[in-house]
């Protein structure tokens, strides 16, 4: 190999990252500049847009923080609501709030590898999860899935070194682990299927169900999920450098050593019995829902010592690893330019710059702060987001009102917002009557139809008109 300025760099960097006495520091330094890099890239990629909407309703919910929600139990919503109560409530800090997710998975990913790779293999591990895009991408959008990737990968860990060496600890924090993951998303139950069918399936679990290790797991996972109980009762990626042969191919997907097939074990089952369950239930699948499912990627691909990995060919994965970022952050700008001209969605477009007439019109009517918002669709929550004062995210206008929202009305009043009727998307109609009947029962209000378009880069984007509401609190 020809020893130019860069490749010697990443190799110095391979050799930092394979050193027994700098390796774990060095893993750290990289993965502070990986979430540095993909933060960097989101808030210049998507400087055209909003936050996505899974984002913004996650955010509104934290506002008012519960032991469950209708959708979605409740783990992310307390993890936001602890972010932006450090952090401002501004897109880059969301943006660097997911990344940050995504590199702490990666690091609990990398831990865990020690256990089955040395030297250099651990180092070509990490890189390749670095260039699956769960982990940067599809990451950026902060939601359920985003926040079970560190959660599977640390119960898988836990798990792991519980059944390895039955200590009560191990055992302890995989249970805590388990109930974390329920918090996180109930999708996780295939997490727990799945570990607990690797245990049983693997050749050591008589030892293993005769020690306290499981049931100390199941202990402490049971009361670390009691309050949330209590609630509710009311890739495959192919690595063609190392050119496996059959034998390594048959030794990767089922190991020989006990210790690499119980880790083998715990991949499939979680990785494959969500299909299986759905082709008899008829459940329809969505692929991201796998995001948390791949921290044992490296160990899978990597661990048979019938799998060589040349210096040269490691070289060249972790040099992918270090200039995909690099290169995605200099195209940022094209991107959300694209994006701009491409027209996203309304709500992904003009939720912020809608906060400014609706705030207008509110102090045109009222001096009281505004503490409850109203809009269409995917608008409740979004623009709730970027308005100063954070309201409650009311979805009112998209079903009936309670006796108990309505007299919040008359307490606090509301903002509302719908499409205007020319041009209207789907079920705007519905809004716009909506808004109008609530409006008539809190008759000291007004209403206003605004224009509005976002600009970027100098270029305006396509214009909108919506019809906005501002219904006072009842004088006492």
């Amino acid at each position: 190999m020809t020893q130019n300025g860069p490749t010697k760099l990443i190799e110095r960097l391979l050799d930092a990252l394979a050193a027994p006495a700098r390796r774990e520091r060095t893993a750290v330094t990289v993965l502070l500049g990986y979430v540095a890099l993909w933060t960097l890239y989101g808030t210049l990629a998507k400087g055209s847009q909003d936050i996505n909407s899974d984002m913004s309703e996650q955010y509104v919910l934290s506002r008012e923080l519960a032991w469950g929600y209708p959708k979605h139990p409740p783990l992310a919503m307390a993890v936001v609501r602890a972010w932006f109560t450090v952090f401002p409530t501004a897109e880059w800090a969301y943006y660097l709030l997911a990344v940050a997710t995504a590199g702490l998975a990666l690091w609990i990913a990398w831990r865990l590898s020690a256990r089955f790779l040395d030297g250099e293999k651990r180092v070509v591990g990490l890189a390749l999860l670095t260039l699956v895009p769960f982990f940067n991408f599809h990451a950026l959008k902060f939601n359920q899935n985003t926040v079970l990737m560190p959660l599977w990968a640390a119960t898988t860990l836990w798990f792991l070194r519980s059944f390895e060496t039955r200590r009560v600890l191990d055992a302890a924090l995989a249970g805590v682990g388990a109930a974390a993951c329920m918090y996180g998303k109930y999708w996780s139950i295939f997490l727990l299927l799945g570990l607990a069918l690797a245990a049983l399936l693997d050749r050591r679990r008589a030892t293993y169900f005769h020690s306290a290790a499981p049931w100390v797991t199941i202990a402490a996972g049971t009361v670390a999920l009691a309050p949330h109980a209590a609630w509710i009762v009311p890739l495959v990626f192919v690595f063609a450098a190392a050119r496996p042969g059959r034998a390594a191919l048959s030794d990767m997907g089922w190991p020989a050593s006990p210790e690499r097939r119980l880790a083998a074990l715990a991949f499939w089952t979680t990785l494959l019995l969500p299909p299986l369950i759905a082709i008899f239930t008829w459940i329809r699948l969505v692929s991201l829902w796998t995001m948390s499912a791949w921290t044992l990627l490296p160990v899978m691909l990597l661990s048979s010592p019938l799998i060589v990995i040349s210096r040269r060919n490691a070289v060249r994965v972790l040099a992918l690893a270090v200039l995909l970022p690099l290169v995605m952050v200099t195209l940022a700008p094209a991107i959300a330019f694209g994006i701009h001209r491409a027209g996203p969605a309304p709500d992904a477009a003009l939720s912020s710059v809608l906060v400014e007439p609706i705030e207008q019109l509110w102090r045109a009517t009222t001096d009281r702060p505004l503490k409850v918002f109203a809009g269409y669709d995917d608008f409740t929550d979004g623009v709730a987001f970027y308005m100063r004062s954070h309201p409650l995210a009311a979805h009112v206008l998209d079903g009936p009102i309670s006796p108990a929202m309505e007299q919040r009305v008359g307490r606090d009043g509301i903002a509302l917002l719908c499409p205007a009727r020319a041009r209207a998307p789907s079920g705007a109609a519905d809004c716009v009557d909506a808004a109008n009947s609530l409006a008539a029962r809190f008759p000291r209000g007004k209403q206003q139809e605004v224009e509005v378009s976002r600009r970027y880069f100098g270029v305006e984007g396509t214009p909108a008109r919506y019809l906005l509401f501002a219904i006072p609190p009842r004088q006492p």
